[in-house]
């Protein structure tokens, strides 16, 4: 006869499940910081890797065709105006001018096989009834306290028309979204990465480095004599590396920008608004008085007039909210938190890491901290103004 012995399986206790329950949350929440840290530092290896990619493109095209590309217009420019439209010449941003040395040369074929087929480059309307309305003016009040006078075009159109889109104006181009174009940071990127047909950036070049005109008039604002007010702003023709006279590795010539900041979104392929290096719609005798706007007695209107206002570290993607009445666009009402909090500044360069990045006129990458001052910064901007950066650089 034989016997058998039983074992009797102990089970885990109460006490003892919520100990070792509290001992992984305590390492989970030790190991999320790490794991966070290290997802930030591959999305700004990304994001500088980026940059890095875009200058080498703007470099690639130089070495081509003997200048930067148009900041926004056509290219080759015969004039210097690049806004012509027309032609049988590429229209649109600095980035769609060198789409082909990135990577991105399918899209950029298909815009201008289409432009050299009908000989137009942009958008037209045929039909319909005209439309007026009277331009006019508003007031806009930044994060910062600054006020500005914008301006409103009058409304002049026509309605029931329709519409022809050539070049990159086709939805199969302006659609293009590419892993170059956007930071995975950014915590204003529309899901798709597009603000209706136009595929959102988040980066920038820097207008006073790709095409800002030479002054001849002697008006200085932090020693830079070349800003002059050119009526063509954004559509002024590009310049040449060598028109850098302070050196290529001293110019910022890309910098980081949120894709929808106070309410514009930075398109890819068409500058808006106002963008990286320029201010758009600002009028003659508003008072540019902020540190990093020109102050001019008359400027370029809708065109944009030069800034080289500091870049903000990590904003909050607050929007102003506008209205309109009477077909008029109200003074933008701002965020009650805009007055704690550092807001987007659409005027401004923009970035959701904790440095703020560029790429310079040398094809080289670095970061800047928010700790930067402004005058450094201007002259890093600025690449004729003949000063040198300052020791924080």
């Amino acid at each position: 006869m034989s016997t058998h012995s039983t074992k009797r399986l102990r089970a885990f206790t109460l006490i003892e499940l919520l100990v070792v329950i509290a001992i992984i949350a305590v390492l989970v929440g030790l190991l999320l910081p790490a794991v966070q840290k290290v997802r930030e530092a591959a999305a700004r290896t990304r994001c500088t890797n980026n940059m890095k990619q875009l200058a080498l493109g703007v470099h690639d095209f130089h070495s081509q065709y003997g200048s930067m590309p148009s900041y926004y217009g056509v290219y080759p420019v015969t004039t210097a105006h690049a806004n012509q439209t027309g032609v049988k010449k590429m229209y649109g941003g600095w980035f769609v001018h060198i789409m082909p040395f990135i990577e991105l040369g399918a899209p950029y074929q298909i815009a201008m096989d289409n432009i050299i087929d009908n000989g137009a480059n942009t958008s037209s309307s045929s039909g319909g009834s005209s439309t007026s309305t009277s331009g006019s003016s508003t007031t806009v009040t930044y994060p910062d306290g600054t006020t500005y006078t914008i301006d409103i075009p009058d409304g002049t159109g026509t309605t029931g028309a329709t519409t022809t889109n050539y070049g990159i104006f086709q939805t199969t181009v302006s659609k293009t979204v590419a892993r170059i174009m956007y930071c995975p940071s950014d915590p204003t990127r529309p899901t798709n990465g597009l603000n209706g047909n136009w595929a959102t950036t988040s980066y920038q070049a820097n207008w006073n480095a790709l095409g800002d005109s030479i002054g001849l008039n002697g008006s200085a604002y932090l020693g830079e004599a070349e800003w002059s007010p050119s009526t063509h702003g954004i559509y002024i023709a590009p310049r040449k590396f060598s028109d850098i006279a302070d050196g290529v590795s001293n110019t910022v010539l890309i910098g980081e920008v949120y894709q929808n900041c106070d309410n514009q979104f930075r398109l890819a392929m068409k500058p808006n608004g106002n963008s990286f290096g320029i201010t758009g719609g600002a009028r003659a005798g508003s008072p540019y008085n902020s540190p990093g706007i020109k102050p001019y007695s008359s400027a370029p209107s809708n065109n944009g007039i030069p800034n080289v206002l500091k870049f903000q570290v990590q904003p909050q993607p607050l929007k102003k909210t506008e209205t309109i009445k009477d077909g008029v666009v109200q003074t933008p009402k701002a965020d009650p938190r805009c007055k704690t909090l550092d807001c987007c500044d659409s005027r401004q360069g923009q970035t959701p890491h904790a440095v703020y990045p560029v790429a310079l006129a040398d094809g080289s990458v670095r970061t800047l901290s928010d700790s930067l001052m402004q005058d450094t910064w201007s002259h890093a901007m600025l690449p004729r103004d003949g000063l040198e950066l300052g020791s924080d650089w």
